[in-house]
């Protein structure tokens, strides 16, 4: 009987919490992963992508010989532009890279990272902003 008395009594608050704590977790799993997004609007043109895991290219003069080492070797880039234009995008029309022609060679440094997208996109941002650059001996 107590095993009764313990499962039954106050049921619908058990109920109240189960399900408290199921939208709770929902919600937290929900914002980590951003599977959804608001709404946008029926008349808004504009529309924003994400490109996850972009790899970063380096720049260099064509005389250098040194080899370089980035880390993170891969970024986040956010990109803005027309509902058509942006649905079409691809992530090889997006160049990422690391300039090293107007900055003498040093063993390290952090640079800012560079991106070029079509005339017709506009760059919101990229995460992170900067890499660490290494010179790695042959």
């Amino acid at each position: 009987m107590p095993l009764r008395n313990l499962l039954l009594d106050n049921l619908w608050l058990k109920v109240f919490a189960l399900v408290l704590a199921t939208l709770i977790w929902l919600s937290i799993q929900i914002k980590i992963n951003k599977a959804i997004q608001p709404p946008t609007s029926p008349l808004s043109t504009a529309s924003e992508r994400v490109f996850q895991r972009h790899v970063l290219s380096i720049l260099t003069e064509a005389k250098a010989t040194n080899a370089f080492k980035l880390e993170p070797r891969e970024v986040s880039i956010t990109v803005k532009g027309s509902l058509a234009v942006v649905e079409n995008l691809r992530a090889d029309d997006i160049q990422a890279f690391v300039d090293l022609t107007q900055q003498p060679p040093e063993l390290d440094s952090i640079n800012k990272v560079a991106v070029h997208t079509p005339p017709e996109v506009a760059l919101v941002k990229v995460v992170p902003p900067n890499v660490r650059v290494q010179r790695q001996p042959f």
